[in-house]
């Protein structure tokens, strides 16, 4: 069951015949997320570029409830420019747990996400890169 706050307060509202408002809501986590990892901007600008690094969290781990599909660096290409590749050109490292939405490696390059249809054709969803590093191949 999906939880709505704000619902709650209105439907509460409506139920006394008042009215409802909320006056704060925080998010504790979400995802990999959690509020206890969370520094604040003015620590951010005092921190130097290693400390930066340190912190910094690969765009794709966020993304680990996906599948991974691994690609070679030609269809990789073409899925980079958008055309469809059929999953027999790919290798299936991790299922999706939810859908049909994979992280698209090519080597260890993060290229972006994608869907895999029934048919068995992989789209790109989101591409986060405009061309295969070549020292990034396996």
């Amino acid at each position: 069951m999906l939880f709505r706050s704000r619902a709650i307060c209105r439907d509460a509202g409506a139920i006394l015949g008042c009215g409802g408002v909320m006056t704060e809501l925080q998010r504790t986590a979400s995802g990999i997320f959690h509020i206890e990892d969370a520094i604040s901007l003015e620590y951010l600008r005092d921190m130097s570029p290693e400390e930066l690094q340190e912190r910094m969290i690969p765009i794709d781990r966020p993304l680990n409830w996906m599948g991974v599909i691994q690609l070679p660096s030609a269809p990789a290409r073409g899925v980079i420019q958008g055309k469809p590749v059929l999953v027999k050109e790919a290798q299936i490292r991790q299922y999706s747990q939810r859908d049909h939405r994979y992280r698209l490696y090519c080597g260890n390059q993060f290229l972006g996400v994608g869907d895999l249809n029934a048919a068995g054709t992989l789209k790109a969803h989101k591409i986060f890169t405009t061309e295969i590093k070549q020292d990034d191949l396996i």
